[in-house]
């Protein structure tokens, strides 16, 4: 099941976000959000979507249920529910979101300007009638600011990255980061920043609705520094959190070929199974953007094809295996019964992930009624357990 039963802890990105900002919550916290926390967790149910297309990479519509197997560590697995999602016949559509970060903090002035440029180009296709709502965030040396919400106007957006002036703060550095080149180090730093960036945009993307399509359009991060340092290097936390965070906030991420700072990470996808195993490249930009369903160094030019595209999916979701330990990693393979077709969703989960934002527990429970309640859990189903 995907719901922990351990106390949580504070994690890593928890802590990264309170290292740079101490007064970031109350900065996030003013973002409109949806009523609801769009997370499976609640009912311990794993949930996927699931992107199909043709060899010219149109999407394929009018597949059923029977259409679809899905593998967990190669075991086929019974699919609880199946929803179609179709544009064309606006069938059983969910909200639909796309999400801009522009990534300054490696680039040259002249650099971000091509980055933004990128960025007003996708908002004002169409005369700037967006499709589907977009949000627009901006990392640089001083910090992540952001748009207020959503926003289907994108000429009201790109207006918003051309000025600045209208992006609310979602945090700041507590120095300018660029400023301090000469400090071994700083590159980690920067590298955290990237991290934090994306972990608090996967943070609030949680509290809404649907799915959601991030473009990272920048270079992302080092996963080695000529400091001598690294990112992600025993880091198994780090893995099990990005991994979760972005798949319960059904976030896609995608890099952009241009600005893309590990080509070489591309097509580097492994299992990881325990923290013995880790090394930096697990922590890539183009690693995490192929393990959430999205894809590694893209065109400028697919990233809107991929936009146009966004309203035709699938949504399956299954109940998972009971976990025998904490952070049990998982492989998940989909397969369509149909020829030449490609498949993209998340590739992995981990089974009993912690949050140190996990809602209250609905029951308070004394400690020596514990071995009880935890032995009546046992004899429930996965997703029987996470609603108690």
């Amino acid at each position: 099941m995907v719901h922990s039963f351990r106390i949580p802890a504070y994690s890593f990105l928890c802590l990264v976000l309170l290292a740079a900002n101490p007064g970031h919550l109350s900065a996030a916290a003013s973002a409109p959000s949806a009523a609801s926390t769009e997370t499976d967790s609640s009912d311990g149910l794993v949930r996927l979507d699931i992107t199909v297309t043709d060899k010219s990479g149109s999407p394929v519509s009018g597949l059923k249920a029977e259409d679809f197997t899905l593998f967990d560590n190669g075991q086929p697995q019974k699919l609880v529910s199946f929803r179609a999602h179709d544009e064309a016949a606006n069938k059983a559509n969910e909200p639909v979101e796309i999400i801009l970060l522009i990534d300054a903090l490696y680039m040259l002035p002249q650099q971000a300007a091509v980055a933004e440029q990128e960025a007003e180009s996708v908002l004002r296709e169409d005369q700037g009638r967006l499709r589907y709502p977009a949000m627009v965030y901006l990392l640089n040396g001083y910090g992540l600011s952001a748009s207020m919400q959503p926003s289907t106007d994108g000429n009201a957006l790109a207006e918003e990255i051309a000025s600045g002036s209208e992006l609310r703060t979602v945090w700041q550095t507590p120095f300018r980061a660029d400023a301090h080149r000469r400090i071994k180090g700083y590159s980690v730093n920067r590298n955290i920043y990237s991290l934090q960036a994306l972990g608090a945009i996967a943070i609030e993307a949680r509290r809404r609705p649907g799915r959601k399509f991030l473009f990272w359009i920048g270079p992302g991060w080092t996963v080695r520094t000529k400091d001598g340092l690294s990112i992600g290097e025993r880091s198994f936390d780090e893995i099990v959190e990005f991994s979760t965070r972005l798949r319960e906030a059904r976030i896609n991420l995608f890099s952009v070929i241009e600005l893309a700072r590990d080509p070489a990470s591309e097509g580097y996808v492994r299992a990881v199974l325990n923290a013995k195993e880790v090394v930096p490249d697990d922590m890539a930009l183009n690693v995490l953007a192929t393990k959430s369903g999205g894809s590694a160094s893209i065109l400028v030019s697919k990233m809107k094809e991929t936009v146009q595209d966004a309203g035709d999916y699938y949504t399956l979701t299954f109940d998972p295996p009971k976990a025998e330990f904490p952070d049990e990693y998982h492989e998940l393979t989909v397969r369509v019964d149909k020829p030449k077709v490609a498949v993209r969703t998340n590739s992995e989960y981990y089974d009993q992930p912690t949050f140190y934002d996990e809602p209250e527990a609905r029951e308070k429970i004394a400690v020596d009624r514990l071995p009880q309640v935890l032995e009546t859990l046992r004899t429930l189903s996965d997703s029987e357990a996470a609603k108690r």
